[in-house]
């Protein structure tokens, strides 16, 4: 089960006029087809999505669409239906994190910390006030830019870009398919 509050918008709803007939089987059906044409491996699995708090909460069912080859270290795409009438309303959320991303933006934060604590250094003067709290400082980002950089290991720039391109590739089979 996955909370709303887990989800990120990822674009406004696509609104389907006639839409008595669409289902997140026949949806999942065309993005299968249409990645296929494209080359592009796709999964789904099967959840739903909890609406509101423990007093007024709703389910709705939901697939999610995952790189079947990082199930776990890309985003995933969540696609539920809404219905008004005969119109139907399919959102797509963003779900997880890719584990890529967070050690680039670790990697990016270690660096960050240890500059901070580097230009601490400059100006001090042994017994001036406020130099023991300084050199706590130092220390405390040059440990933090540490583990950051610990945390980064494995980031890499081009497995990011090639995670982009099939977020790209995602999104362009998702345009076609509901438009």
């Amino acid at each position: 089960m996955i909370k709303e509050k887990e989800l990120r918008e990822s674009g406004p709803a696509y609104q389907c006029v006639n839409g008595s007939e669409i289902t997140l089987q026949t949806i999942q059906n065309a993005i299968d087809d249409k990645a296929k044409a494209y080359e592009i491996p796709v999964s789904f699995y099967d959840d739903q999505i909890k609406y509101g708090g423990m007093l007024n909460s709703s389910l709705v069912d939901c697939i999610v669409l995952y790189h079947p080859e990082h199930r776990n270290d890309y985003l995933k795409m969540v696609i539920s239906i809404k219905r008004q009438g005969t119109m139907a309303f399919i959102s797509i959320h963003e779900f997880g994190e890719s584990k890529n991303m967070k050690k680039l933006g670790a990697r990016a934060g270690a660096g960050a910390a240890a500059k901070a604590g580097l230009k601490s250094i400059g100006g001090l003067t042994q017994g001036a006030p406020g130099v023991s709290r300084a050199i706590g400082g130092i220390v405390g980002g040059s440990i933090g830019g540490a583990v950051g950089l610990l945390r980064s290991v494995g980031g890499s720039k081009a497995k990011q870009e090639e995670e982009n391109y099939y977020y790209g590739a995602v999104a362009q089979i998702l345009n076609e398919v509901f438009n």
